[in-house]
Parts: C-alpha cells; sequence; structure tokens
C-alpha cells in the first residue's frame, strides 16, 4: 500500500496550549467570540475575568474598532474592558512603589546619615567621627513616617555603612538603643566600650 501523494499531512500541534490556531478561531468564531462584522462577546462579570482574557478581549475589540463599521455598542464594551485592566493595574504599581528600597547616604558635609524616599531627605541621624569612632547622636524622622518601618531602615542602614567601614559605634542616641534592645542581632556592630 502507497501512500497518496496528495495528501496534507496534519498541523503539528501547537507548542502554547492556550493558544488557538488561526483555522480554528476561523471555523469555530462564535465560540472564540470573533465573528465577521460582529463585535466579541463580553463576560456580564469582567472582575471575574482572568487579565490574560481581559487583555486579548481588548486586542479584539480594539481590533474591531479599527474597521470602518464597528458595531454597535464595541466602544463602549472597549471602554469598560480598558477600565477593569486600568484598576488591576493600578494597585499592581502601588505595591510596587511601596515595596520601593529607600535610599541612604553618608553626608559628610552635614555630619549625618540621610534617608531618601522619591529623592526627599525623610529622616537623618547626626553624628560625629573622631578617631575611627562613630558617634550616633540624634535621630530625626518625618511624622509621616515614623509609624512605617522607615526608622528601621534609616538605623539598620547606618549600622552597616559603619560596619563596612570598621568604624566603632558608639549609639548615643535613645532611639538607637531602643532599636538594639529591640534587635539584637545588631548589637555585635556595636562597640562594646
Amino acid at each position: 500500500m502507497t501512500a497518496d501523494p496528495y495528501s496534507v499531512a496534519p498541523l503539528r500541534p501547537s507548542p502554547y496550549p492556550h493558544s488557538v490556531s488561526v483555522l480554528e478561531a476561523l471555523d469555530d468564531h462564535e465560540d472564540v467570540g470573533v465573528g465577521f462584522g460582529s463585535a466579541p462577546e463580553i463576560p456580564a462579570d469582567l472582575a471575574a475575568e482572568s487579565t490574560r482574557d481581559l487583555r486579548v478581549l481588548a486586542t479584539l475589540l480594539y481590533k474591531e474598532l479599527d474597521t470602518e463599521a464597528p458595531p454597535f455598542g464595541t466602544y463602549e464594551d472597549y471602554l469598560a474592558v480598558s477600565e477593569e485592566l486600568d484598576r488591576r493595574v493600578t494597585p499592581a504599581i502601588r505595591v510596587m512603589s511601596d515595596s520601593r528600597p529607600m535610599g541612604l547616604r553618608d553626608n559628610t558635609v552635614r555630619s549625618r546619615f540621610e534617608l531618601f524616599d522619591d529623592g526627599e531627605v525623610v529622616g537623618s541621624i547626626a553624628y560625629t567621627l573622631r578617631s575611627g569612632r562613630l558617634t550616633l547622636r540624634n535621630t530625626v524622622l518625618a511624622p509621616e513616617y515614623e509609624e512605617q518601618d522607615s526608622a528601621f531602615a534609616l538605623i539598620r542602614g547606618t549600622l552597616l555603612n559603619a560596619h563596612r567601614r570598621r568604624l566603632a559605634v558608639v549609639p548615643y542616641c535613645p532611639h538607637i538603643q531602643t532599636f538594639l534592645d529591640a534587635h539584637p542581632a545588631f548589637k555585635p556592630l556595636v562597640s562594646s566600650s
């Protein structure tokens, strides 16, 4: 038995498990939500849909809007899907910006370590440096940052900076002494004398 020379080999399955081939989309356009001259089906509850599905839906709606005569209601559907996507993206951006690490620098001109958030000084530790001894005198933190972990970041960064520079730290400031009592793991970084 010989193989038919005019037969067509079957297409390979898609390497992407969630993708739909173009032929399947054209054959089953009602299932995919894409028709010829008809807008895709919009789910009743957009919040229940996955972000991926909403992005696909937004793309399909945009393609429908790009035609000469988009179906009635397509623009409103596109706006609804876009608003749902924006609603999901905004908290994600806020979480990312909230988790952004704050910057710490040693301002040698003013003899203080400064904690920065978005380019503004939000806290500082004044010090004196003599003969390899770093005396931490005073901690100041902006009122809106007192409830956050900003004090922890400021004191921790200062102690680690001094440790890297092999300086003997003398915690004269009561805030730093309280910090060391609450976080005994940092006590070895402080001078015992």
